[in-house]
């Protein structure tokens, strides 16, 4: 209806449906988005959180992809091997200062992607923060570790990690 000749979109094919499939694909994203903040506008404050489904943390089922190689020594991790930690960089000082933090009796580095790992849900997947703690008084702290730079667009995991963090005392 537009004027295009018909041998015009048949040698376009490809490029017209890899442009339908962008515009579909952006259509789910801003429906996903619009769920899941329709969620936080009507229903926040009944959030809650329960043992039903805990985390349980054992040396048999930690799944990482590549294991620690650095010199540090950290002490009060969970687990003997700590998995898909750099021996440098933030996230490595973020696990050096909860190893040597007095109140952390201990914590695990948490993998992403791994059946055994904690997430909370994004409106496009599953977020894993980087650290689970837990601290002396028996508080569970979990620890996503981001730069400045990326405070922004980050604002989907601040959002469900406040609601967390409230729900779950």
């Amino acid at each position: 209806t537009s004027g295009i000749d018909l041998d015009v979109l048949a040698r376009n094919k490809y490029d017209l449906r890899k442009a339908l499939a962008g515009l579909v694909r952006d259509l789910r994203g801003e429906r996903e988005n619009d769920n899941y903040q329709a969620l936080f506008a009507s229903d926040a404050q009944s959030f809650a959180t329960n043992s039903d489904m805990a985390m349980i943390f054992d040396e048999t089922s930690y799944a990482y992809n590549q294991p620690y190689a650095g010199s540090t020594k950290f002490n009060k991790h969970y687990t003997t091997l700590i998995g898909d930690l750099k021996a440098e960089g933030e996230e490595f000082d973020c696990a050096v200062y909860l190893d040597r933090h007095e109140k952390v009796r201990y914590w695990i580095r948490n993998v992403e992607n791994k059946r055994t790992s904690f997430w909370l849900q994004l409106p496009t997947g599953k977020f894993y923060p980087d650290f689970v703690a837990m601290l002396e008084d028996g508080r569970i702290l979990v620890i996503e570790y981001k730069g400045a730079h990326l405070y922004e667009q980050e604002a989907p995991k601040r959002q469900i990690g406040d609601v967390w963090a409230e729900a779950s005392g």
